[in-house]
């Protein structure tokens, strides 16, 4: 296969690109991608928020008027919010509408907004529609001593910005993980906790760390020492003794309920082969991604409310629905700190113990 047609194929779904698809678009290393991929990859860039948008291959510049075209008229507001965050001065940020488009960038940090396009208000911080003081009563259902109340009610959000910004980070933080390079956020939907990311990067999703950084040195009868030590062998090192390392991580979730019964298979089977058949292999997956991401959660919810002090922490939720409402007891949260799951004994080291007892 010679240059020309690798480079004719896309990078998304590897069909051959048309000379005449005006929608494809190619980053500045002439990587492809086709009129019809070229929709969900915009929408993956817009999610990100990145900018600009780069190539999901090699990570080079996609060109701005090429990437503007391709965009549905749904996709373009959301480009322009983003590109006008990315281009601000210091001092400025950007406040949106939360009815419409409209966005203004400013200067100061408003605690209640108003758009100029639809009229509609809401709080900055918890984002909550605003009555229109002036207007008649009968029109929102308030009447004018409520209506300022209910301004007052929404200043003292404005107060708690910051810690409420806190809370959603960790709420994202817990149930999705950023690349140790790049920084980019990826959640894993199955059992498998390797993770490569759209920089090249490889890293555990359990501990966070990649591939350079993580504890993977083979025992003397590593299988994995036998083998040449590529990329992914370095990792499969990283997964060895994960029963009994505490630098070490599972290959798979679900081998977690041979090594700790509180991992124990919520389908019913006893053995984990068996927990691979049929729906119950969906169930299992899901349970074990989603007990991992709870345990990430109230870790970092745990030092959240340490840092911010029980005072500040019964404000913050006597204030915000969300941080009320966020399906996170108090007293499990006071809980949390522990391990993943807990690991078993080296047998090893206790034959070497009792060798040393004997002698």
């Amino acid at each position: 296969m010679g240059k020309d047609e690798v480079d004719k194929k896309c990078e998304i779904c590897f069909d051959e690109v048309e000379p005449d698809d005006v929608l494809s678009l190619a980053c500045n290393s002439n990587h492809l991608i086709c009129g019809e991929c070229s929709y969900n990859y915009a929408n993956s860039v817009l999610q990100d928020a990145s900018f600009p948008p780069k190539c999901s291959t090699c990570r080079a510049p996609m060109p701005l008027a090429a990437f503007e075209r391709v965009l549905k008229p749904e996709q373009h507001a959301t480009y322009l919010n983003i590109a006008a965050m990315h281009d601000l001065e210091l001092g400025e940020s950007v406040v949106n509408c939360t009815h419409c488009s409209y966005f203004e960038i400013r200067t100061d940090e408003p605690c209640l907004f108003y758009c100029a396009g639809c009229k509609v208000g809401h709080c900055c911080t918890c984002k909550v529609d605003l009555p229109l003081i002036g207007e008649d009563d009968d029109d929102d259902g308030f009447d004018e001593d409520s209506k300022q109340a209910e301004h007052l009610r929404h200043l003292k959000c404005g107060a708690l910005k910051v810690e409420k910004k806190l809370f959603e980070q960790a709420l994202q933080k817990g149930s999705s993980m950023a690349c140790p390079s790049c920084g980019v956020l990826g959640r894993k939907d199955g059992m498998c906790t390797h993770m490569t990311c759209a920089c090249g990067t490889t890293w555990c999703y359990v501990c966070e760390l990649g591939e350079g950084e993580c504890d993977k040195a083979p025992r003397k009868d590593s299988m994995v020492m036998r083998t040449p030590m590529t990329s992914e062998a370095g990792m499969y090192a990283h997964n060895e003794d994960y029963e009994y390392n505490s630098k070490r991580c599972p290959m798979y979730l679900n081998l977690l309920q041979i090594v700790d019964e509180a991992w124990g298979n919520p389908t019913g089977e006893d053995d984990e082969d068996d927990a691979e058949d049929g729906e119950d292999e969906e169930v299992f997956e899901e349970y074990c991604v989603s007990k991992l991401h709870h345990w990430r959660t109230l870790r970092l919810l745990k030092e959240l409310k340490d840092r911010l002090g029980e005072p500040k922490w019964t404000e913050l939720k006597d204030t915000f629905d969300s941080v009320r409402n966020c399906g996170f007891m108090d007293d499990e949260i006071d809980r949390a700190g522990g391990p993943l799951y807990q690991r078993k004994k080296n047998p090893t080291k206790r034959t070497r113990d009792s060798d040393a007892d004997s002698d």
